[in-house]
Order: C-alpha cells, then sequence, then structure tokens
C-alpha cells in the first residue's frame, strides 16, 4: 500500500488546478530546479544571483489554457486571484512577498520566463547565507468572498502552488542559529557577554547528531538579525558568524583527524559535519571522491590555517562589507 500523502482541497477544480505548476521551475543563477527541488550553492552566489521562475515544461500557451479551464470550472473569475511567490527563511523567521500579479495580467502574458526582481532591494530571505531559503510559488485568492459550498472564500487562501529549495553552505554543513538563553549559558559553561559561541561535538561522527554543531547567539542579537538582515550591521554580522562556525569546525574536524590510529579517508567519514564541511566548500557532489574534494580534506588535516584563508579570501566583498557594517553602511561602496 502507498503511504503517499495528499492535501485535500474541498473544491470541485481544485485538485486540476493544485497540478498547474507541477512543471514549473526556479532558475538561480546558472542552476535550475524543479517543483519540489533542492539546490545547494555557495554562500556569495547565494548573496548575489538572479532568480528567473520557468514555465517552459509545458509551455506557457498550455499552461495558460489549463489555468483558465480550471478557474471556469470553479465558476469564478482570473481577476479574484493573484500569482505570488513567497520567500520565506525559517531560521531567522522571514516571509517576505518577493513578487506578485494578478491571475489575470499572469494569463496574457505569453512569456515562458518570469525574471524575479533582486535589484535595488534584494529580498530579506536572499540576504543571509544562514541555512538558506524556500520559495513557494502560489495561486491565491485575493480577497473574500461570500461563502459558498464547496468553493473557496476566504482571501489568501492557495488553489496551486510549487515549491522550491536553496540552501547555502552553512545548511549543507547542517546548522542553524540558536538563541543563547540563559539555560543555554548554564549548560555550556558560558558567562554572561559572550555574544556568540559555536558548539561542535563528534565532528567525524556519521551521521551526525541535530545537536553536534551549534551556532548559539545572543538573544537580542539574533532578534535583530531577524528583524533587519538586509542592514548593513547584519550583513556584516552573518559575515563574521560565518566564518566562525567554519573556523570551529575545520579546527575540531582537524584535531580528531589527528587523533585517530589510522588515517582516515573522506570516505569512512561520508555524512559526518566534517564531511559535509568538506563536500560545501569543495562544491563537490555527494560521495566526495572528486579532485577537489579531496584536496580541501588533504587542507583539513594537515594545514586548517590555509585552508580557511582560502575559505575568506572567496568571501565576496568581505572587506567591503565589514567596513560598511562598522561604519554603518556609510562606506565605500
Amino acid at each position: 500500500m502507498s503511504k503517499e500523502q495528499r492535501e485535500v482541497r474541498p473544491y470541485p477544480a481544485a485538485d486540476n488546478l493544485s497540478r498547474a505548476f507541477d512543471g514549473a521551475e526556479l532558475r538561480f543563477g546558472d542552476s535550475s530546479i524543479g517543483n519540489g527541488g533542492r539546490l545547494s550553492v555557495n554562500t556569495n552566489e547565494y548573496l548575489r544571483n538572479g532568480m528567473v521562475l520557468s514555465f517552459a515544461r509545458p509551455g506557457r500557451e498550455e499552461l495558460n489554457e489549463f489555468l483558465i479551464a480550471g478557474i471556469e470550472r470553479l465558476g469564478l473569475h482570473a481577476s479574484l486571484f493573484d500569482v505570488v511567490l513567497v520567500l520565506s527563511s525559517g531560521p531567522l523567521k522571514i516571509s517576505d512577498v518577493a513578487w506578485s500579479q494578478s491571475l489575470e495580467q499572469f494569463l496574457k502574458s505569453p512569456d515562458d520566463e518570469l525574471a524575479v526582481s533582486t535589484k535595488p532591494a534584494r529580498p530579506r530571505a536572499l540576504q543571509t547565507p544562514f541555512g538558506g531559503c524556500h520559495a513557494d510559488l502560489f495561486i491565491v485568492l485575493s480577497q473574500n468572498l461570500k461563502r459558498t459550498p464547496l468553493l473557496p472564500s476566504r482571501a489568501g487562501i492557495w488553489l496551486a502552488r510549487a515549491t522550491f529549495r536553496i540552501v547555502t553552505s552553512l545548511g549543507e554543513i547542517g546548522f542553524v542559529p540558536v538563541p543563547l538563553t540563559s539555560e543555554m549559558r548554564d549548560r555550556y559553561g558560558l558567562p554572561q557577554g559572550v555574544a556568540f559561541h559555536t558548539v561542535v561535538e563528534e565532528p567525524l561522527q556519521a551521521p551526525f547528531e541535530p545537536d553536534s554543531l551549534l551556532l548559539l547567539v545572543d538573544e537580542e542579537l539574533l532578534s535583530h538579525l531577524a528583524s533587519s538582515p538586509a542592514s548593513a550591521e547584519s550583513k556584516a554580522l552573518q559575515r563574521v558568524l560565518f566564518l566562525q562556525v567554519v573556523t570551529t569546525l575545520a579546527y575540531a574536524s582537524s584535531r580528531d583527524l589527528d587523533r585517530q590510529e589510522h588515517e582516515v579517508t573522506l570516505e569512512e567519514i561520508e555524512g559526518s559535519l566534517a564531511w559535509n564541511l568538506v563536500r560545501s566548500l569543495s562544491n563537490s557532489a555527494p560521495g566526495g571522491n572528486d579532485d577537489r574534494a579531496q584536496a580541501v580534506f588533504r587542507q583539513l588535516r594537515h594545514s586548517p590555517e590555509k585552508l580557511l584563508a582560502e575559505v575568506q579570501a572567496g568571501q565576496s566583498d568581505l572587506v567591503r562589507t565589514l567596513i560598511n557594517g562598522t561604519a554603518g553602511g556609510g562606506a565605500r561602496q
């Protein structure tokens, strides 16, 4: 018996409409992902890449005909609906509408691709490297209607959805920021005044436990990050926290590799925190057998300080970001 579960939507045309975006794709930079897919990018790409929605499969004309037929089956007009792209980042509790258009206007366009504007103001969820974001494309009812059996009536209810996941190197490593509460300070013996602290336990263990890697961030500081992730100060702090986590994990991994009775291979620790770190820094595919991953692994074992220097050098515009952050955003552009 199949264990697949599907959400039941009690409208006669909704099941048909719910499949409208099954063929939709999201292009992020030079990479594309389909509905339900997941894309891993490095931090620089995450902070810079543009975003494009593609309806090339099955094609815009066929998609529009499908949507029109579905709306007609509901007995409603396209002007009552919006097409909305929502970007959300769970770790920082961010959820913003990155793009929206009335369904009526959407149906007039023949274009297979739709560029999502990331300038001049980049969506907040794309300005933090903590764990990436979800991109959800919806068709939603734009206004409240008189309640009618078997018809949608509440503004905001969705009838079609496509979801895409974009993760960063930090997300690949496997952590999200955790509030540094009084309880956490007591648990890890941290005095008052500590702004952030990274906990790494058993970096070579596979699979790793969820709490094997924790970034503890002062509650007030984390709240500031969540409320204004696009500010110059927050951008600078995010870079610092990224380097803090990578540095702590790299030295812990190197130390434990040195303590092993035999020379452990990368393949032997597949699925561990150290393996995830190597894979994310080398942009390698699962398995870790390519030359770049092996080179990163050798540096991690023998010269983590050089590896970390390369990581820092690979952070695009790091110096400018830190200067702007310490200058309140008024420094060089």
